[in-house]
């Protein structure tokens, strides 16, 4: 049978944006040298309904998925930025973990931080910034370090305008399609070319110039990926092939060889093409960027040795009862490796997280919360969600995993090294819950993103609020 390729929308311009002025702390600002016009496409995915059908638990569940849906097609044409003068200061000071984990403090709000839901916030390497994506066609940087490191007044510092943004009309950024390089200095996304074939691209906010860098496969006529993540050595980048095929394929390069992939992952798929076609929903590194899992639209978690380029666990994770068992209504899948152990990571598993021995291809225990606010649903007919876990992170000593959840405006923390867990229906119950429902610094609306910054001392939190705020998570 010949290939098939997903269909995808044509192009859409883009205005041209104003420059905006850098700020960071009240008290300080960073100086800006010149602004610069660069032609440059990129994509992102429909923020309308997609569905995909999960095979889950032995029958049929209709996943639909919200902000998620096929990859659309859009060209970036005028875009301006702005380029920092001395953007790499010395980052904070580091410690390995928090001395003492706390219930959250908001330490600095960043109100408007977008104009939609916020997609993706993530700290990068050095703990000075912040990235931010959302359904408002943007992407932000925000130089955070300074204010979080030096913040000790009782009321929360307040940020307005970010470092550096990329705009783009008509196509919003999606949840997990926005990732730091290891060295903190680019930015991963995707493109899209005249041909109307998507394509990684990294992105240097702090470079003059700068273009981007495309990843493509010159040895095919046409090839489209969604998703690329950087291997946390900052030497290779993976990316899911989204071309329909009897398998399920994720593409690696160099990141110095950005023309043709170095190799390929694959997966022979049990239910393609079984009622429907299946494919990759989210894909991860493990710490040591030795192994790569994929979760795919027929639930089952693949592990490749990214060395041997071998599958070495394929298996399905037992799915969490729902109230409905039909139409199951999600807004994102996701999942994350622990910072300090290669083997483990944590999946998504409907209102659980599943902590998995990705070696012996088992579930270690699931996390789940008692929280009311999780199990409740939202009043918005258009976020009439089954609840569901949305953002997974571990803490950097890969002790703590935090959670949210897509109808509460809280953070869920569980200890994973704790002796003594409580225990309610199998499931291990969080040890910590933050905000308290009358803490008027509190998201007014259900968090959809989570960082935990470097030091392990605060934390990022993006809502559908349109709001980040970074919170004193540690001591």
């Amino acid at each position: 049978m010949p290939e098939q390729q997903n269909n995808t929308p044509g192009t859409s311009e883009v205005t041209d944006i104003t420059p905006i002025k850098s700020e960071n702390d009240p008290s300080e600002s960073v100086a800006v040298e010149k602004t610069q016009t660069v032609q440059l496409p990129l994509a992102s995915r429909q923020k309308g309904v997609g569905r995909r059908k999960l095979l889950l638990g032995g029958g049929i569940a209709l996943f639909v998925l919200a902000g998620g849906g096929t990859a659309l097609t859009m060209t970036l044409m005028n875009t301006q930025w702005q380029t920092l003068s001395n953007p790499f200061l010395p980052a904070p000071t580091m410690i390995s973990k928090p001395r003492h984990l706390v219930p959250g403090k908001v330490i600095l709000t960043i109100d408007d931080a977008h104009t939609d839901t916020i997609t993706n916030v993530l700290w990068d390497p050095t703990g000075r910034y912040l990235a931010s994506s959302g359904y408002d066609y943007t992407v932000k940087l925000w130089d955070v370090g300074n204010i979080v490191q030096k913040q000790v007044a009782d009321s929360p510092a307040t940020l307005s305008r970010p470092t550096w943004q990329i705009l783009k009309e008509n196509a919003p950024f999606g949840f997990d399609e926005l990732h730091w390089s290891a060295d903190g200095r680019k930015l991963f996304t995707i493109v899209s070319e005249q041909n109307d074939d998507i394509k990684p691209i990294a992105l240097n906010p702090f470079a003059d110039n700068d273009k981007g860098q495309i990843f493509t496969n010159a040895k095919v006529k046409q090839s489209s990926f969604s998703e690329p993540q950087p291997a946390p050595q900052n030497t290779m980048l993976a990316a899911i092939d989204i071309i329909v095929r009897h398998y399920l394929k994720v593409d690696l390069w160099q990141i110095d060889k950005p023309d043709v992939p170095v190799g390929s992952l694959i997966y022979q798929d049990p239910d393609q093409f079984t009622g429907s076609f299946a494919n990759i929903l989210i894909i991860g590194w493990s710490c040591d960027g030795s192994l790569l899992a994929a979760f795919t639209s027929s639930g089952h978690l693949v592990i490749w040795d990214v060395k041997t380029r071998a599958v070495k666990k394929a298996f399905q994770i037992p799915r969490q009862q729902s109230d409905d068992t039909s139409t199951i209504k999600i807004s994102r899948i996701t999942l994350s490796w622990s910072p300090t152990n290669p083997h483990l990571l944590a999946v998504f598993n409907l209102a659980a997280i599943a902590v998995v021995d990705a070696v012996q291809g088992k579930v270690l225990y699931q996390l789940s919360t008692d929280d009311p606010d999780a199990f409740t649903r939202s009043i918005n007919p258009k976020r009439n969600w089954t609840p569901h876990v949305v953002a997974i992170t571990w803490s950097p000593d890969g002790r703590y995993v935090a959670a949210s959840y897509a109808n509460s405006n809280k953070v869920y923390l569980w200890d994973t090294q704790t002796k003594e867990p409580q225990m309610k229906n199998g499931l291990r119950m969080q040890q910590l819950i933050f905000p308290q429902a009358d803490d008027p610094l509190a998201h007014s609306d259900a968090v959809a993103d989570i960082s935990w910054s470097p030091d392990g001392r605060f934390m990022a939190t993006a809502s559908y609020d349109e709001s980040i705020k970074v919170w004193k998570v540690g001591e």
